[in-house]
């Protein structure tokens, strides 16, 4: 039987290689940026529709729902699986918790400034400020960053991963995530490492303007880039003060 854990985090804050680095553990599985949560409203949206109205059998419907985590994951040969999405924001925490009451998160965290900075560097947009504004109110990121909000305001049971402590020290961050959820530890490599996959499925970037989702595979290093080379002082300005705390 599967147990599901979340993974609720910032763009460019580490994800592929934190998932490179957890699936190499036989028993654990994560997720690229799933598309779970995406199938929720979906199901929802049926009791709405004038067919279940005319004979509202709630349980239909809820019955998907409880089983949809199961359900997607079938085909997934490991018995913890960590799904990496926004499960934490306003949209979509309560339906979460009622599949999964004791549900634990992740939280995989890089300051603001330099998220905005690196989506910047890879995106090259010709308007950075109308960008970042953009990337912050409507997008990827704020969506990771209202999900991370909305899990500490909740005080829900999680875990902080910070991106920078996730380079520095790979062995015992991993560590500790199997700590905080029960998982046995088992020896990482931290050279040839793959790049990420399920199933015989890569991520694919064209779908993207840059290589979001390659990681170095002979090291564990962190891309440097200068803030005030790819930000307007307009945008460090604004968003400064925008970093979450986790005290």
């Amino acid at each position: 039987m599967k147990k599901f854990y979340f993974l609720c985090s910032l763009p460019r804050a580490g994800n592929t290689l934190f998932a490179s680095l957890m699936n190499q553990n036989k028993n654990v599985l994560v997720s690229p940026y799933s598309v779970v949560p995406n199938l929720i409203k979906p199901i929802l949206d049926i009791k709405n529709h004038r067919n279940f109205l005319s004979f509202p059998d709630h349980s239909l419907v809820d019955n998907v729902l409880n089983n949809l985590l199961d359900n997607c994951y079938t085909s997934w040969n490991a018995n913890r699986i960590i799904d990496r999405g926004p499960w934490g924001h306003p949209d979509c925490l309560p339906y979460l918790k009622n599949i999964v009451p004791d549900a634990k998160f992740i939280i995989l965290y890089r300051p603001i400034l330099e998220v905005l900075a690196s989506v910047v560097a890879l995106d090259k947009p010709e308007d950075p400020v109308s960008y970042c504004d953009h990337l912050m109110t409507g997008s990827f990121v704020s969506d990771g960053y209202q999900s991370i909000r909305n899990l500490v305001q909740q005080k829900e049971k999680y875990i902080v991963v910070q991106y920078n402590d996730l380079i520095k020290d790979p062995v015992n961050t991993v560590k500790t995530v199997c700590n905080f959820l029960d998982i046995d530890y088992e020896t990482l490599k931290l050279k040839s490492l793959d790049q990420y996959s399920v199933n015989g499925i890569s991520y694919d970037d064209t779908f993207f303007k840059g290589p979001y989702h390659d990681i170095r595979t002979d090291s564990i290093k962190k891309n440097k880039r200068d803030i005030d080379e790819w930000l307007p002082s307009e945008v460090v300005k604004r968003y400064s003060a925008w970093d979450l705390s986790f005290d």
